[in-house]
């Protein structure tokens, strides 16, 4: 794009402009960045944890001709400091340099900006869990048959929207974005893609900090489908309630009613994401996808061993209520007549479904029986599971990322799990404590 049309069209700060008419690509991934191979400029659409090891790399790459900030960088005193030092190391390759009020504006305006030239279809996965699965299968089933560009593990919401559309090309044919309601106002962005086919995953209690009850949370997802002109195909179970119930008359010629399949063990977890991407490829008129030799970059779990036991990690990627319970299930086919110790750390956002969430979790631990029950930052709702099982031994423990004693009681902790004998552990952890383990126990779980 020329950098000239942006800054006629958006509000910008310019610090550093060397070439008014040049034509940049844009990225907002350090992923993409560092493999771009013509000249480009960076929107650091990243967590604020990694924002400074995330452009280091970025400005590895000699394409990196230039970078956007977000105005309020400058108001905080700690990247005032960093700025001086990342201007002192980096001027000399910079071409391009700005502030805007919002980044996240100036990069919705660049996508749309690019929309009004692309003349390929967009495939958008919305819900609350299983959208990367989708795409990823999506990604392999039309690979060799179109030109496709696709979204990656770990991208944050906003990335995984705007991204691809950045990276895209006069040679893309399908875009595939994924649409996660982790903010409110994010899915709206949605309804402004032309030629897009929706694909609804199955949802269920998700960020309920955000959403007062599940009918707001339905409302939040069905805003991608406000504009009926841009949709091109509607693709979704007959059970996902969050939809089928609420969906517009208006779509019913659009819409896909995918059928669930009968799988192997080994593929069964996929079940439900390869009836929707097979409804898809039909739709396009397209054979059914063989899937028995994917294999996916995010599975619901992973096993390791330790000395006599065996690790059962539940993926922190990807989390939702309905991935923990069907870990649950999977952990009890695969151990029902083992020694077992549960590891079970908090679910985060569950506002007033809490009760309910850890009622159900809970039963289903109980039935399993284990010898001890670890329970992290929840011990409020101990009494739910002594209500069907009085034998599992239980360990509270609390601790805050403040505080720096509860946090050295947690590492503690968890390493003397390493010398338990012949059990079998299941973890499900969140990623504040998956951050604070040392090298060895993150050997261990995950």
């Amino acid at each position: 794009m020329n950098i000239s049309n942006i800054i006629s069209k958006f509000k910008m700060q310019i610090f550093k402009m060397l070439y008014e008419d040049k034509e940049y690509k844009f990225s907002c991934t350090a992923e993409t960045s560092m493999t771009m191979d013509k000249d480009f400029i960076f929107i650091p659409l990243v967590p604020t944890d990694k924002f400074e090891e995330t452009l280091k790399n970025v400005f590895k790459n000699p394409n990196c001709k230039g970078i956007i900030f977000n105005e309020k960088l400058l108001k905080v005193e700690a990247y005032k400091v960093w700025f001086n030092s990342f201007m002192k190391e980096n001027s000399s390759k910079i071409e391009f340099l700005a502030f805007v009020p919002n980044i996240y504006n100036l990069t919705l305006s660049i996508i749309l900006e690019k929309f009004i030239y692309y003349s390929g279809e967009v495939v958008t996965v919305v819900g609350t869990n299983g959208t990367y699965k989708v795409a990823e299968l999506l990604k392999y089933s039309l690979e060799g048959k179109y030109n496709v560009v696709g979204t990656e593990l770990g991208w944050t919401c906003w990335q995984k929207l705007f991204e691809p559309i950045l990276i895209s090309d006069e040679n893309t044919e399908i875009v595939l974005l994924e649409a996660v309601p982790e903010k409110v106002g994010l899915l709206p962005i949605v309804q402004n893609f032309s030629n897009n086919h929706i694909i609804f995953t199955k949802s269920s209690i998700y960020n309920m900090n955000l959403y007062e009850d599940m009918e707001a949370l339905s409302n939040e997802l069905l805003k991608v489908l406000a504009k009926p002109k841009f949709v091109k195909s509607i693709i979704l179970n007959q059970d996902n309630d969050l939809i089928s119930d609420y969906i517009s008359y208006e779509y019913q010629d659009k819409i896909h009613w995918a059928t669930e399949i009968l799988s192997d063990d080994n593929s069964k977890c996929l079940a439900p994401y390869i009836s929707l991407v097979n409804t898809f490829l039909h739709y396009k008129n397209l054979p059914s996808c063989d899937f028995s030799n994917f294999e996916s970059g995010l599975n619901l779990y992973s096993l390791s061993k330790n000395g006599n036991n065996e690790i059962f990690v539940v993926n922190n990627e990807d989390l939702s209520v309905s991935s923990v319970l069907k870990s649950l299930d999977e952990f009890e086919a695969l151990y029902s007549d083992e020694n077992k110790i549960i590891v079970f750390e908090y679910i985060k956002n569950l506002g007033n479904f809490k009760s309910n969430v850890y009622d159900e979790i809970f039963t289903k631990i109980a039935k399993l029986n284990p010898s001890n029950l670890i329970l992290i930052n929840i011990n409020n709702y101990n009494h739910l599971y002594r209500r069907i099982n009085k034998t599992t031994y239980i360990q509270n423990i609390k601790y805050t990322l403040d505080n720096k004693s509860s946090i050295e009681q947690m590492k503690y902790y968890l390493k003397t799990l390493r010398d338990k004998n012949n059990s079998v552990i299941y973890a499900r952890l969140n990623e504040n404590t998956i951050n604070l383990l040392s090298e060895d126990d993150c050997e261990i779980f995950g």
